[in-house]
């Protein structure tokens, strides 16, 4: 039995850098697509009735992860709540 460390890495994994540059030169850019105010204001109104956010990926045209990114960034969870709350409030008031 030896004290000295050998290690089992296969030498594919030796060429990482390699690899990575296959990866990036192979990768797809797709063209940046922001968030009008127009579109904001759809995220907080579809999200205060309760439709999910995959629900409301499909209806925008956008991925579920972009929808729950964009109400984290623009912190829209105060201005959804809000909403939610006035449309409480008109149900019960009615």
């Amino acid at each position: 039995m030896s004290l000295i460390f050998k290690p089992k890495i296969p030498t594919s994994f030796r060429d990482t850098p390699e690899v990575i540059r296959k990866v990036e030169e192979g990768r797809i850019i797709r063209p940046l697509k922001y968030w009008s105010n127009k579109e904001l204001q759809r995220v907080v109104d579809l999200r205060s009735i309760g439709i999910s956010l995959s629900e409301c990926a499909k209806i925008l045209k956008r991925g579920p992860t972009t929808i729950s990114a964009v109400i984290v960034h623009h912190d829209l969870y105060e201005k959804i709540a809000e909403k939610k709350a006035m449309l409480i409030a008109e149900v019960l008031d009615a």
